[in-house]
């Protein structure tokens, strides 16, 4: 398994679309690390580019809509609006706690990833814990 986080001085970067830079780790191991420069500026291409180093899953910050339907249609599993630092964020992923408000993106605290409107990925609140 190959994973990717979008990263920005060591931190998850704030929006995929426009992040600079990827750490990716090989078999979930943290030690197996290599740094990637997105240089793909163009939607579908940056999408693509994540299916030609291997990438099979995708830790981001936020990421608009479209560019969120590419990568998974290049069989991507993409984790957005997440928050963090890279060690924090690889260990949380690892332990399955990734999805709780700790690693949420400011403006999603208290509120956690689920499908809202039928959009995978989207923050919204959570009914009757407001």
């Amino acid at each position: 398994m190959r994973i990717a986080l979008a990263v920005l001085n060591n931190r998850i970067a704030p929006v995929f679309d426009t992040a600079r830079h990827l750490i990716v780790f090989d078999d979930n191991d943290e030690k197996v690390r290599r740094e990637v420069s997105l240089i793909e500026e163009v939607p579908l291409h940056r999408a693509r580019q994540l299916a030609d180093i291997g990438v099979n899953v995708l830790i981001c910050g936020a990421v608009s809509r479209p560019l969120r339907a590419m990568i998974q249609a290049w069989g991507v599993e993409i984790h957005p609006f997440v928050s963090g630092d890279v060690t924090d964020i690889l260990q949380a992923y690892r332990d399955g706690r990734l999805d709780t408000p700790d690693f949420a993106m400011p403006g999603c605290r208290g509120m956690r990833h689920q499908h809202a409107g039928g959009r995978p990925g989207a923050c919204r609140r959570r009914r009757g814990r407001d």
